[in-house]
């Protein structure tokens, strides 16, 4: 029998791995890690690396972390970087190979990443890690695409189940039949959760509050979230070639342009914009697509000449002050075509050191705002996104007092997808006390015998 014991050093994890005989003597006995790496390399691009136990690098996966999903966010390769971890462990410990999974060894792979194992197993796991269907779910998705990358076709986590299951598309009346995976886990069905929004009376505070004691910068990150639905990475990725005056339709409006450059660090990103490589990319075709390698989001003019007022007032102090850090942080690239004369471009949003803006430096910022106005934040956990809170509360505007409808507000919120759509909306119990409320009186309206006062009179 093998028995594996997950260690914790630090945030780290390391395996002991004791093999007994039949009369339950320890008979071997090693210790098991896989170490990684991230560099960043010159070029701006951010670099994965996993070695095996003996520190080589496994060359498969560093092509499949660095190439194949090059596009992707730094964040989700960084998770696929762990799966894969994890996964060369289990390969080690069992010693078996990816290619040759067979129904036996995904399910004692599932019982590894969960973290427990059925009492009797040849191997036994004992871990400090516990993980969730939904979890071992995103790891085997990550190692379905692993495979296919490898093209181990006939492996068996990507076998299909026999058992077709119906799906309702949302805005349409027409199901779709799909077909899971065998190996995937039943997770229990649940509704999308999505941070509270804020409302108008909660802007008003906010704004009130940020233009007695706070300053420009505050009220033009807060006023894009809440008044264009820009989230915080598309505000502070925010660059002066970025917010403009152009002429749409015959008619003069100011823009914004949300998009991806290679000096982006990870919190100025735009979410589902391109995000390029290489500064090559910049000509490319794709980089140039509206919706995919950038997007145009109209601002109010006042906002738009307030974000000036800020970059004028600010930019030019630091360039006397903070020289030095202005001109080797705040630089951005160019991505438009330039004249020689033209000034560098620059980053709109800056501290007070003259460098970007940090995300964790505004988090802190906005939530001594919520606090100093009476809006509740989560202590300690931080379930809900506060900056988020902004862009719910920028399509809650959009339903209650427009009364958009779905594919609109799919347009606004610059959403692929419509499904994706539908957990902005998320009333809070006043809004259904309002929406019931109205439904019974307009319904009266309509029906006035249903109320039991005309019925004792008649």
């Amino acid at each position: 029998m093998i028995l594996v014991r997950e260690r914790k050093s630090g945030n780290a994890s390391f395996y002991n791995i004791e093999t007994y005989n039949e009369k339950n003597q320890l008979i071997f006995s090693e210790v098991l890690d896989f170490k990684s790496s991230i560099f960043s390399h010159e070029n701006g691009f951010t670099y994965f690396i996993l070695y095996d136990k003996n520190m080589i690098p496994i060359s498969d996966v560093f092509r499949f972390l660095n190439y194949e999903l090059s596009a992707i966010s730094i964040n989700s390769r960084e998770k696929a970087l762990h799966a894969l971890k994890l996964l060369y462990l289990y390969e080690t410990i069992t010693n078996t190979k990816i290619e040759t999974f067979t129904r036996n060894d995904v399910t004692n792979l599932k019982h590894f990443l969960r973290g427990v194992s059925p009492v009797g197993q040849t191997i036994s796991f004992e871990m400090e890690t516990i993980r969730s269907n939904d979890t071992i779910n995103g790891y085997l998705s990550i190692y379905r695409n692993y495979v296919t990358y490898l093209e181990y076709n006939e492996s068996y986590l990507l076998k299909k189940s026999p058992k077709i299951a119906q799906i309702s598309l949302p805005g349409s009346e027409i199901d779709m039949n799909v077909q899971k995976y065998e190996s995937s886990e039943k997770t229990a069905s649940k509704q999308p959760q999505v941070p509270r929004y804020i409302s108008i009376e909660e802007f008003k505070k906010i704004l009130k509050l940020v233009r007695e004691k706070y300053g420009k910068c505050e009220e033009c990150i807060i006023r894009l979230m809440f008044q264009a639905g820009l989230r915080i990475g598309e505000v502070l990725g925010l660059t002066g070639d970025d917010i403009v005056i152009e002429k749409i339709e015959s008619e003069y409006v100011s823009v914004v342009y949300l998009r991806n450059r290679v000096t982006d660090q990870k919190d100025q990103k735009a979410k589902t914009c391109k995000t390029p490589i290489s500064r090559k990319e910049y000509k490319s075709k794709d980089y140039k697509t509206e919706g995919y390698g950038f997007q145009r989001v109209i601002i109010p003019i006042d906002l738009y000449e307030l974000i000036n007022d800020y970059i004028e007032e600010t930019h030019e102090k630091a360039k006397n002050d903070k020289h030095d850090n202005y001109y080797k942080f705040t630089i951005a690239d160019r991505v438009r075509e330039t004249e020689e004369y033209e000034d560098d471009n620059y980053y709109v949003f800056i501290n007070s050191q003259g460098k970007p803006l940090s995300s964790h430096l505004w988090n802190h910022r906005l939530r001594t705002i919520f606090e100093e106005v009476g809006i509740p934040v989560d202590k300690g956990s931080r379930e809900h996104n506060l900056n988020h809170r902004f862009r719910h509360g920028f399509a809650m505007f959009n339903v209650q007092y427009l009364h958009i409808k779905e594919l609109e507000l799919q347009r606004k919120l610059r959403h692929r997808n419509l499904s994706s759509v539908a957990i902005y909306y998320r009333p809070t119990i006043s809004d259904e006390i309002a929406l019931k409320t109205q439904f019974t009186e307009d319904l009266y309206n309509v029906i006035p015998e249903l109320k039991l006062s005309n019925l004792n009179k008649g």
